[in-house]
């Protein structure tokens, strides 16, 4: 995808822009301020680009998981949120376990929500089910690789 995003003319024909992220990343790239590559695929990763640049450290993400038997409670949540930390959720059994146990207004980010609030140096606690951990594991781990930036992820 990132040779047709290269492509103006082709896209142009086809009746298509390149996304607002690869823009961005290739307007930087020639005003001298960024590499072009790594090409980001959406704005968490500009951020992490930036990270690596500026040589500014992350926050670590601490996975939880959640079942039946391993819910989280409205305290041990507001605590967490109390302490500064992002809390999330990632995948559709958790989503659904963490609705019936919390109220209403407590709204949690995903995966990349958690990742953004990471980027601004924030511990981030993400419940998810048990099968979804080593995606997450992998997920985290090429970011860190791609953008040569150390990401402290903890199983818990």
């Amino acid at each position: 995808a990132d040779e047709l995003f290269a492509n103006r003319t082709l896209l142009e024909l086809l009746g298509f822009q390149a996304p607002s992220v690869y823009r961005m990343n290739e307007e930087m790239h020639r005003s001298a301020l960024i590499g072009m590559r790594p090409i980001p695929k959406d704005m968490a990763e500009l951020r992490l680009k930036f990270c690596h640049m500026n040589r500014r450290p992350i926050g670590g993400l601490h996975i939880r998981k959640v079942d039946k038997d391993r819910l989280p409670t409205i305290l041990e949540v507001h605590g967490l949120l109390s302490q500064g930390k992002t809390v999330g959720y990632y995948g559709s059994q958790a989503k659904h376990l963490l609705a019936m146990t919390l109220p209403a207004d407590v709204r949690l980010p995903g995966l990349t929500g958690c990742l953004d609030k990471m980027i601004d140096g924030r511990e981030a606690v993400l419940y998810t089910e048990p099968k979804l951990i080593p995606a997450i594991m992998n997920h985290i781990n090429n970011l860190a690789h791609r953008y040569a930036i150390p990401i402290n992820v903890v199983d818990e």
